[in-house]
């Protein structure tokens, strides 16, 4: 049985207003793996636009779960007869 959920960690810039999301990365559900990857990333945000970054773990529900459940929440209608 898969897991219903995709797990990323998110690099993100706080541009003033709050963060945004710059980037997401696949990792495990412990947060684990792509390290080299966003490490690499960050350091080239860092060099290029300067400012306040954070990168941050975050669980999702898989796009085909949610299609699924929004399958199972429509409502049928009944036909208007004439």
């Amino acid at each position: 049985m898969s897991n219903k959920y995709e797990y990323l960690k998110v690099i993100q810039k706080n541009y003033g207003f709050g963060f945004e999301d710059l980037t997401a990365y696949a990792v495990n559900s412990q947060g684990i793996g792509a390290r080299k990857e966003i490490l690499a990333d960050l350091k080239a945000y860092r060099e290029n636009e300067g400012g306040f970054f954070r990168v941050i773990f975050r669980r999702e529900i898989k796009e085909r779960i949610k299609w699924q459940t929004m399958k199972k929440m429509q409502v049928s209608l009944p036909k208007n007869t004439i």
